[in-house]
């Protein structure tokens, strides 16, 4: 006897909880290969995007399956992709606070709305 196909509801949240990881990991390897300026906002927004969807989807996937993806992720994000963020944060800090000394580069970034 064959399997039950997989209700709609459920291939849609699959499909897009792969493109989120897919979207986070590609994310976290160019932050550790080739990091631009916003590489680490990029790869937390990603991670916050994931988180959405996991949550999102909370009630379509297996309630143990769900919960241990998001301790797995969680506990990923701490132990490889943190440290390389606050790497590359501290690496940006100098490098704004050298051509800052210099006189030279772009100018700063401010929160304000500009005319």
């Amino acid at each position: 006897m064959a399997a039950d196909p997989e209700p709609p509801e459920r291939e849609f949240a699959a499909a897009v909880l792969r493109r989120k990881c897919h979207a986070l990991l590609e994310e976290a390897a160019a932050l550790v290969e080739a990091p631009r300026e916003d590489s680490v906002h990029d790869a937390r927004v990603q991670s916050r995007r994931l988180r959405a969807a996991l949550e999102a989807f909370e009630d379509l996937l297996p309630p143990r399956p769900a919960r241990a993806i998001t301790r797995e992720r969680k506990a990923q994000l701490r132990q490889e992709i943190l440290p390389a963020l606050g790497g590359l944060q501290a690496t940006l800090r100098k490098l704004r606070i050298r051509t800052k000394r210099a006189g030279s580069g772009p100018p700063a970034r401010s929160g304000g709305k500009t005319k």
